[in-house]
């Protein structure tokens, strides 16, 4: 356990995309040559749309939304197979991160990840990082069928780890997720990324702290 700004501490949850690890900018040009291969611009408001949900839930938003021929599934696979080999071997992670689990594990808190992302993209990324073995749970919005504007992920966690949510720290770089945690009592921590910087002020308002790196958190 450990105190944070007069808390106590017990359980961090992470997200993971544009947190943990530097993969923003690849669903970024995925995105874009998916479009792009369909004679269409990438919409504007198009990655705030699926930023917080599944592929499922965002394969179903843009066949439905943007009239794409191609089955759920069948977008699904486009995305997975242009995703892996950067997930198994190309994202890093995001400066400070390392060393910040390694404090917080010497201070016997607990750790976990809510991510959008599947399993089959997080964990070899995981393993490959040498970051795994840190986290005591790790869940998908797979697992809870939604998104994270709704709450039933941290939740979920929360159950996993039995810690409370006002004893847990949450780190996401997305105002959707932030909202969530903090207006459901989660001490929440706003993570700089470079494609959400339109979001910021968003950000700053559901968080107790914004951090440019997890270096400054030690």
């Amino acid at each position: 356990m450990m105190n944070f700004l007069n808390k106590e501490i017990k359980a961090v949850i992470f997200d993971l995309d544009g947190t943990l690890i530097d993969s923003t900018s690849v669903w970024k040009k995925i995105d874009s040559q998916f479009f792009k291969k369909r004679g269409m611009e990438i919409p504007k408001t198009y990655t705030d749309d699926i930023a917080h949900v599944g592929l499922k839930e965002a394969a179903i938003i843009t066949k439905e939304k943007y009239h794409i021929k191609e089955s759920i599934e069948e977008i699904i696979q486009e995305w997975q197979q242009a995703s892996y080999d950067e997930y198994a071997y190309n994202i890093q992670l995001k400066q400070g991160v390392c060393e910040y689990l390694a404090f917080l594990k010497q201070n016997n808190i607990k750790l976990a990840i809510a991510t959008a992302s599947p399993k089959k993209l997080y964990e070899p990324c995981l393993k490959r990082l040498k970051i795994y073995h840190y986290f005591d749970y790790i869940a998908s919005v797979e697992d809870v069928k939604k998104g994270k504007d709704s709450i039933e992920l941290y939740h979920f966690v929360s159950n996993k780890l039995q810690i409370l949510p006002e004893n847990t720290l949450v780190f996401e770089d997305i105002s959707v997720g932030l909202k969530t945690a903090f207006t459901n009592k989660y001490i929440t921590i706003a993570v700089f990324d470079e494609n959400s910087i339109k979001d910021d002020k968003e950000k700053i308002k559901y968080s107790y702290l914004y951090i440019k790196d997890f270096l400054e958190l030690l």
